[in-house]
């Protein structure tokens, strides 16, 4: 637990947040008894789901079905992209 805390007070005190991060994946699989080894294989894992490159669709999407200004501004980026 201490560990968060100064973790907390470096990302606080003004640390990147790649710094962070990583010293969160750190502590927290060390807590579970994981060997560090193990983080790029997570990471690959991750990056490597299917399911990934659905989360930017869903980003665009949730404007245009909800109208208005954020939907035209999409909608003409797309026209204008793929020129339709």
């Amino acid at each position: 637990m201490g560990a968060l805390i100064v973790l907390g007070l470096a990302t606080l005190s003004g640390v990147p947040a790649f710094v962070t991060l990583a010293g969160m994946a750190l502590v927290l699989f060390r807590r579970a008894g994981e060997p560090i080894a193990s983080i790029p294989i997570a990471h690959h894992s991750l990056v490597t789901n299917p399911a990934l490159p659905n989360i930017p669709m869903f980003n665009w999407g949730s404007p245009s079905i909800l109208g208005g200004a954020p939907a035209v501004f999409i909608r003409r980026i797309v026209c204008l992209v793929y020129g339709v």
